[in-house]
């Protein structure tokens, strides 16, 4: 962007003539002895000179950096990170917009459609402090008392807000040799409630998962790179929509899910020249995904 130049020039005529008065009172005054008059000549001198200050100047327009909460109405700080980030996905007519911080972390998700909310993302150094669901001014839900070991998230609680619930659930997460997510556990008050794994392949896919009842998935990937994948922590940001523990831990794309009761379900993958992915649909039409990037 071009600076903006602010000319000043139009305030001259009054230092001057500004000037003159002031040392034609100074003079009086000083031949009248007057201490108050006199006093007055200074501040009105000072004045004199700090307009002497106003020269010509550039004004060069900064970058504006993403704020630490966004509105559904703000366009800064949409994910930078890379081009394999989304800057949205929308799956059954609701679309999510990653807004980020300069450091690509992700600052909240905007969710609009028929029914527009917020995840507002805190930090405490480079870790996770919380993740609140802000709906039409209310909290609805947090992750807080996010556990790390290193850089890998290690548990958190969920609190219910709306309802008031007056204890959490706590989220222990596990993880393989390759620090990849292989189980989460999900209590209330110490008592497992729901648990699931995710079993991998050579190429860091989700082949199997099992849940507390047994086997409920298997499934099949092409060689295209993930972007959800590509969004960090994505799991513990979605605070009320785990489905996304589905499409975010593997590296690779979807083609097939094989479900118990021998139902197959083709995933069709469509790509933009610079091999990303831009659409997902499936072969049953219950779900689709579409992208787009910066």
């Amino acid at each position: 962007m071009r600076p903006v130049n602010k000319t000043t020039n139009d305030c001259h005529w009054f230092e001057y003539w500004g000037l003159f008065r002031f040392v034609r009172k100074l003079k009086l005054l000083v031949m009248k002895r007057s201490f108050f008059g006199f006093k007055a000549a200074v501040y009105f001198g000072l004045i004199m000179v700090s307009l002497l200050s106003c020269q010509k100047e550039t004004v060069q327009p900064g970058t504006i950096a993403p704020t630490a909460t966004v509105s559904s109405e703000s366009s800064h700080g949409m994910a930078v990170s890379n081009n394999l980030v989304p800057q949205t996905f929308t799956r059954n007519g609701r679309t999510y917009h990653f807004y980020c911080q300069p450091n690509g972390r992700v600052d909240s998700i905007v969710a609009t459609g028929d029914h527009p909310y917020v995840y507002r993302v805190v930090y405490k150094g480079s870790h996770l402090d919380s993740v609140i669901l802000v709906d039409r001014g209310r909290i609805v839900s947090t992750h807080r008392n996010f556990q790390y070991k290193g850089e890998l998230i290690t548990g958190y609680d969920y609190f219910d807000r709306i309802d008031k619930v007056p204890y959490p659930w706590s989220l222990s997460v596990s993880y393989d040799a390759q620090k990849r997510i292989v189980a989460i556990d999900r209590k209330f008050q110490g008592k497992v409630q729901t648990h699931k794994e995710w079993i991998y392949n050579v190429n860091d896919d989700v082949v199997n998962t099992i849940n507390s009842s047994g086997g409920d998935g298997s499934y099949t990937y092409d060689s295209g790179l993930n972007p959800l994948h590509m969004v960090r922590d994505l799991f513990a940001l979605f605070v009320e929509e785990p489905f996304i523990w589905e499409y975010c831990f593997s590296l690779h794309n979807m083609v097939s899910k094989a479900i118990p009761g021998g139902l197959t379900i083709t995933y069709i993958n469509e790509y933009n020249g610079l091999g990303q992915l831009i659409r997902q649909s499936l072969s049953d039409h219950t779900t689709s995904f579409a992208f787009t990037y910066q």
